[in-house]
Protein backbone atom coordinates (compact mmCIF):
# COMPACT_ATOMS: atom_id res chain seq x y z
CA UNK A 1 0.00 0.00 0.00
CA UNK A 2 1.35 3.42 -0.97
CA UNK A 3 0.95 6.09 1.66
CA UNK A 4 0.37 9.72 0.77
CA UNK A 5 3.29 10.83 2.93
CA UNK A 6 5.86 8.65 1.11
CA UNK A 7 8.82 10.24 -0.67
CA UNK A 8 9.19 9.37 -4.34
CA UNK A 9 12.92 8.86 -3.69
CA UNK A 10 14.10 8.07 -0.13
CA UNK A 11 16.76 10.26 1.50
CA UNK A 12 19.66 8.10 2.77
CA UNK A 13 21.28 9.59 5.88
CA UNK A 14 24.26 8.16 7.76
CA UNK A 15 23.56 7.14 11.34
CA UNK A 16 27.08 6.04 12.15
CA UNK A 17 30.42 5.29 10.51
CA UNK A 18 29.13 2.24 8.62
CA UNK A 19 25.35 2.54 8.83
CA UNK A 20 22.65 4.59 7.18
CA UNK A 21 18.94 5.16 7.48
CA UNK A 22 16.65 5.74 4.53
CA UNK A 23 14.06 8.42 5.30
CA UNK A 24 11.06 7.35 3.22
CA UNK A 25 8.08 9.25 4.62
CA UNK A 26 7.04 12.48 6.30
CA UNK A 27 6.57 10.52 9.51
CA UNK A 28 10.15 9.24 9.36
CA UNK A 29 11.36 12.75 8.54
CA UNK A 30 9.50 14.11 11.57
CA UNK A 31 10.99 11.40 13.79
CA UNK A 32 14.50 12.07 12.47
CA UNK A 33 14.23 15.84 12.95
CA UNK A 34 12.75 15.37 16.44
CA UNK A 35 15.87 13.42 17.37
CA UNK A 36 18.28 16.10 16.16
CA UNK A 37 20.52 17.51 18.95
CA UNK A 38 19.28 20.86 20.24
CA UNK A 39 22.82 22.26 20.15
CA UNK A 40 22.97 21.70 16.39
CA UNK A 41 19.71 23.45 15.48
CA UNK A 42 20.18 25.80 12.52
CA UNK A 43 18.02 27.87 10.17
CA UNK A 44 17.98 24.99 7.66
CA UNK A 45 16.87 22.61 10.44
CA UNK A 46 14.04 24.97 11.39
CA UNK A 47 13.02 25.29 7.72
CA UNK A 48 12.98 21.50 7.32
CA UNK A 49 10.94 21.08 10.51
CA UNK A 50 8.40 23.73 9.45
CA UNK A 51 8.18 22.31 5.93
CA UNK A 52 7.64 18.80 7.29
CA UNK A 53 4.85 20.02 9.57
CA UNK A 54 3.20 21.93 6.73
CA UNK A 55 3.40 18.92 4.42
CA UNK A 56 1.94 16.65 7.11
CA UNK A 57 -0.95 19.13 7.40
CA UNK A 58 -1.43 19.16 3.61
CA UNK A 59 -0.30 22.77 3.12
CA UNK A 60 2.87 21.83 1.21
CA UNK A 61 3.81 18.87 -0.96
CA UNK A 62 5.72 15.81 0.16
CA UNK A 63 8.39 16.69 -2.43
CA UNK A 64 8.85 20.16 -0.90
CA UNK A 65 9.46 18.50 2.47
CA UNK A 66 11.91 16.04 0.93
CA UNK A 67 13.85 18.90 -0.67
CA UNK A 68 13.95 20.75 2.65
CA UNK A 69 15.36 17.63 4.32
CA UNK A 70 18.03 17.37 1.61
CA UNK A 71 18.94 21.04 2.05
CA UNK A 72 19.19 20.61 5.82
CA UNK A 73 21.28 17.44 5.51
CA UNK A 74 23.68 19.11 3.09
CA UNK A 75 24.01 22.26 5.20
CA UNK A 76 24.64 20.15 8.31
CA UNK A 77 27.26 18.25 6.30
CA UNK A 78 25.18 15.18 7.03
CA UNK A 79 25.28 14.04 3.41
CA UNK A 80 28.65 13.16 2.04
CA UNK A 81 30.19 13.00 5.51
CA UNK A 82 31.93 9.72 6.29
CA UNK A 83 31.38 10.13 10.03
CA UNK A 84 28.18 12.07 10.56
CA UNK A 85 27.10 12.98 14.07
CA UNK A 86 24.32 10.76 15.30
CA UNK A 87 21.03 12.35 16.39
CA UNK A 88 20.14 12.33 20.08
CA UNK A 89 18.13 9.46 21.46
CA UNK A 90 15.23 11.02 23.31
CA UNK A 91 17.21 13.46 25.45
CA UNK A 92 16.59 17.21 25.33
Amino acid sequence: MITTDAFYIPVPLPTGPDTKRDIRTLSEMHEFLSGWPCVRVSPSYEAARRTCSAARAGRLSVEQARRALLTFAQSAEYLGSKHAAMPRTGQQ
